[in-house]
């Protein structure tokens, strides 16, 4: 764990943990809840090449070419594969966009869900090295750019 020394006083403390609520309880999960705009047709796997992915959730497994295995990863991944089965609080949430997140191509939010990228670059994180995560699956964050991306439910 990073821990950062400054001379805040209590009161702006408390400002910058209003302000990080705010924007995640305000921002973020608006954006994570849409409904998925693609799961409504017969197909159950979709193709995207050139693409940016945002992906947070809870999962169980990740699979990757050995150098990301988990905590925080920023760089170039060969071939990231992320799956939830659908157990206990697990689920991911997948935007799929152009150049900004406005420009939103498709969005999936289930609970089994396979994403399988290839040359992915960005930043990964997946807390598997975390406290409780036999009983709670751990937390993953994703948004990278990808050459190539599948989205599959099981």
């Amino acid at each position: 764990m990073i821990f950062i020394q400054s001379k805040l006083g209590r009161k702006q403390y408390l400002r910058g943990i209003v302000l990080v609520v705010f924007f995640s309880a305000f921002l973020i999960f608006p954006l994570v809840s849409l409904h998925c705009r693609a799961c409504d047709g017969p197909n159950d796997q979709y193709y995207f090449e050139d693409v940016n992915v945002l992906l947070i959730g809870r999962c169980r497994a990740i699979g990757s070419d050995g150098t990301w295995n988990g905590g925080l990863f920023i760089g170039e991944q060969l071939s990231p594969d992320i799956s939830s089965e659908g157990t206990h609080f697990e689920g991911l949430r997948v935007l799929v966009y152009n150049t900004s997140i406005f420009n939103l191509y498709t969005s999936f939010s289930e609970s089994t869900i396979v994403v399988s990228m290839r040359d992915a670059t960005g930043v990964f994180f997946w807390g598997a090295k975390g406290f409780g995560v036999r009983r709670i699956p751990p937390i993953i964050f994703v948004q990278c750019h990808v050459e190539k991306v599948w989205v599959r439910f099981n």
